[in-house]
C-alpha cells in the first residue's frame, strides 16, 4: 500500500477521487470500486467502499455519481452504508442480462451496467423496457464503435460507458 504522497512522487498526474469529482462537476460520474477476491489487494472488509461513501458524505452529496462494481457485495455495502447513493452492478458476458436485472432490482440497486458485446446479441430494447418498469437504468460498458453507439441509442439505453466520448457525442448528436 502506498500513500498519496508516495504515489504523487511517481505519478504526479494521478488525481485523487475528490480531485476527479471536482473536475467532473455537473457530469454524471461512474465511481467503480474494483475489489476482486483473487487479486492481491482484495479488501475483504470493504474499507475502500466505506472510504468512498465517507468522501461523498463529506462533500455534502454535491456530486452526481453512481458507484459501481463487478462484486455484488461491494455495491451491497454501499447501499448498507448509504441507501441514497445510486449503485450499479457491472456484469460480464457470462451472466444473462435479464437475470442480472432481476438481481439488481431485488437488491435495491439503481443501475445495471452489462458488458455490451454480450448484451448486443440479445433483446436490448426488451431489457430496457423491463428496466424502465422496474425503475432501473441500463448503461452498457465499452460501447466504442459508431455502429454500436447507434444500436445502443436505438435500444434507448439510459447511457453508455465508452472509451471514445468524442465519438459518442458526435454520433449521438447526429441521431437527434
Amino acid at each position: 500500500a502506498s500513500t498519496v504522497s508516495e504515489l504523487r512522487e511517481t505519478l504526479a498526474w494521478l488525481p485523487t477521487l475528490a480531485e476527479a469529482l471536482d473536475e467532473c462537476e455537473g457530469m454524471l460520474v461512474n465511481v467503480e470500486i474494483k475489489n476482486f477476491p483473487h487479486e492481491p489487494d482484495f479488501d475483504a472488509d470493504e474499507r475502500i467502499t466505506a472510504d468512498v461513501v465517507a468522501l461523498l458524505r463529506d462533500r455534502g452529496w454535491r456530486d452526481d455519481v453512481v458507484v459501481s462494481s463487478f462484486i455484488l457485495a461491494t455495491i451491497d455495502r454501499v447501499r448498507d452504508l448509504e441507501p441514497s447513493i445510486p449503485t450499479a452492478w457491472l456484469t460480464m458476458g457470462d451472466l444473462e442480462a435479464m437475470a442480472a436485472l432481476v438481481t439488481v432490482n431485488e437488491r435495491g440497486h439503481s443501475d445495471l451496467h452489462p458488458f455490451w458485446p454480450a448484451l448486443c446479441t440479445s433483446d436490448v430494447a426488451g431489457l430496457v423496457r423491463r428496466a424502465d418498469e422496474l425503475g432501473v437504468e441500463v448503461r452498457p460498458w465499452v460501447v466504442n464503435v459508431e455502429e454500436e453507439i447507434e444500436q445502443a441509442a436505438a435500444a434507448r439505453v439510459h447511457g453508455i460507458i465508452t472509451d471514445r466520448p468524442v465519438t459518442a457525442v458526435r454520433v449521438l448528436r447526429n441521431d437527434e
